[in-house]
């Protein structure tokens, strides 16, 4: 056996990236996101092979990037023999699964292949259990129709799954899993609760290096304190932190730990995965009851990722320190520990409220009653009183309020007269009740945004056509040009343009131009070449090729016989 048969072959990946004008800047892939992207796959022990970078108005909800942008993808995948495609965006688990069918090969996310690399680097316990917990709750979403069978291949990225040769799919089991893990971290963080008291007790200072993944952070603390703790230079090569003591001087010794690093997109469910926050608000609450007599408690709502996430997780926050009556002052109550699992269940997450976006603005009747049920059928799985789905439903109620905004729609002709902003979940009698509306008011919606946009599309055309009516003499007018004026992305208008139209944007500037030299022919005694500048064609010679095709003669021809 060869020294090449043994070592592992690497994945090769295409990489790929989605601009969207409908997208936030968080979840928009660039050339900068997408370099960053390929450092952790080459952390992963991958090869990136291909990359490309799609710029659309939306994401296409069935295939994200377009049917032609998939067909490019698959050929670049064919050609460079990939067996990998890795989007830089976030995928719902149905763009997901109809990717892999379409592309032929393995299709993950960002986050999924950062969820390997933590795989792949967490030594301790505690951080092992971390990353297994947050490999389940990002596959359980995605277990239905998707994970048939997996064979786990040594050195693969995104195979070392969370435990099992194949991947489970009895859901029931996995939220089994989900719970025997939780329960073996908080043993684990008692105990390092016992320890954070002890050093309290004792006075000493604990110093954290934070900053982005591969900073600099491990050569730091190792040339601070004179350790020898190997420091790579990639992408999250500290995924536990290490501590060591660090002598300011004669009478000061401190702790100097480094940390996991930041950076973009980190998965959710590795932000909920790891507490060091709660962690540092419990020695800080501990702190001032020691120092200033003050008896604090505190409330964590859930982690969040973007501004837009920051209220509802306040709310989670208030909604933890209502329960200091039941279990008590002086603490830090963290409502992922006291509703685990309910509240993110009964709640749209991000993936939700893209997948609710899409098909309200882009897909079927057919399409958004689908997917409103599929909603409402996660409330009925858990059981729970009507009254619980609150959140739910001003969640949901929220979302499509944005997208009213958004789209010039007043909100009265969604949720009818005298809508002041919310629903109270008491004007419902039943499951039932509340789906029906659910479906009413987004069909309502999708119907009104449809008519919305035949007028935005009507009134860009009709701009456009000004524009190109005031500089058809200008020999350098072209998409560009225009989309400047416009403000558009050239792509997305010359779709536009072609589809209100029944043309494309040269054809009708050809028309334009020809109608108004016609005229000149008619009306002046000026030269053809003349004729040729004020209608922007620079060639005399290439003018009267154009007109002879569109009017089947020559200028002079043409002029001779009209006159």
């Amino acid at each position: 056996m060869t020294q090449n048969d043994l070592q592992v072959k690497k994945n090769r990946a295409v990489l790929v990236g989605l601009w969207a004008h409908r997208l936030s800047v968080e979840e928009n892939a660039t050339e900068e996101t997408v370099d960053e992207l390929a450092d952790l796959l080459e952390t992963a022990g991958g090869e990136c092979v291909g990359t490309v970078l799609q710029s659309k108005d939306s994401p296409d909800p069935r295939t994200f990037i377009g049917e032609g942008k998939v067909a490019e993808v698959r050929e670049l995948v064919r050609a460079m023999d990939a067996d990998m495609v890795i989007f830089d965006n976030s995928l719902s688990p149905s763009q997901q699964r109809v990717l892999s069918e379409e592309l032929k090969v393995a299709v993950m996310d960002r986050s999924a292949l950062i969820l390997d690399i933590f795989a792949q680097r967490a030594k301790t316990k505690e951080g092992r259990l971390q990353v297994e917990l947050a490999q389940y709750k990002y596959l359980l979403p995605r277990l239905l129709g998707m994970w048939t069978h997996l064979e786990r291949q040594e050195g693969a990225i995104g195979t070392p799954g969370p435990g099992e040769p194949q991947l489970e799919t009895d859901r029931r089991h996995i939220h089994r899993k989900i719970a025997k893990l939780e329960d073996e971290l908080r043993d684990v963080r008692r105990v390092r609760a016992t320890q954070r008291e002890r050093r309290i007790k004792n006075e000493v200072l604990v110093v954290a290096i934070v900053g982005y993944t591969n900073a600099g952070k491990s050569p730091l603390r190792n040339k601070l304190t004179g350790a020898e703790i190997p420091a790579n230079n990639r992408l999250f090569d500290t995924l536990d932190t290490t501590t060591r003591t660090l002598e300011i001087s004669d009478t000061c010794t401190v702790l100097l730990s480094d940390t996991v690093g930041f950076i973009r997109k980190l998965p959710h469910q590795l932000v909920e995965a790891f507490k060091a926050t709660l962690e540092e608000l419990e020695r800080l609450r501990a702190l001032a009851l020691n120092y200033l007599g003050l008896e604090l408690t505190v409330g964590v709502g859930l982690s969040c990722a973007t501004l837009g996430e920051l209220r509802q997780s306040t709310e989670g926050a208030r909604s933890a320190l209502d329960y200091r009556v039941l279990m008590g002052g002086g603490r830090v109550l963290y409502i992922g520990d006291i509703e685990p699992g309910t509240s993110a269940e009964l709640s749209l997450d991000e993936d939700d409220q893209r997948e609710l976006a899409n098909a309200v603005k882009l897909g079927t009747a057919e399409q958004v009653e689908e997917l409103v049920c599929s909603l409402i059928e996660r409330l009925r799985k858990h059981r729970m009183d009507l009254a619980q789905c609150s959140l739910f439903l001003l969640e949901l109620t929220t979302a499509l309020i944005r997208l009213a905004r958004a789209g010039d729609v007043e909100l009265e002709a969604v949720f009818g007269p005298g809508f002041t902003g919310g629903m109270p979940i008491s004007q419902f009698r039943s499951l039932d009740e509340l789906e029906h509306w659910c479906v009413d008011r987004c069909l309502n919606l999708r119907e009104l945004l449809g008519r919305q946009r035949s007028y935005s599309a009507w009134r860009t055309v009709e701009r456009a056509k000004h524009y190109i009516g005031q500089h058809y003499a200008d020999s350098e007018l072209s998409v560009e040009s225009v989309c400047t004026h416009l403000h558009l992305s050239p792509a997305y208008f010359s779709t536009l343009f072609k589809r209100e139209e029944g043309m494309s944007f040269i054809a009708y500037v050809t028309n334009v131009r020809m109608e108004r030299a016609a005229q000149l022919l008619l009306e002046s005694d000026d030269k053809t070449y003349l004729i040729a500048e004020k209608t922007g064609y620079t060639d005399p010679n290439y003018f009267s090729y154009v007109f002879k095709r569109h009017f089947g003669v020559t200028p002079t021809k043409y002029r001779s016989e009209g006159k």
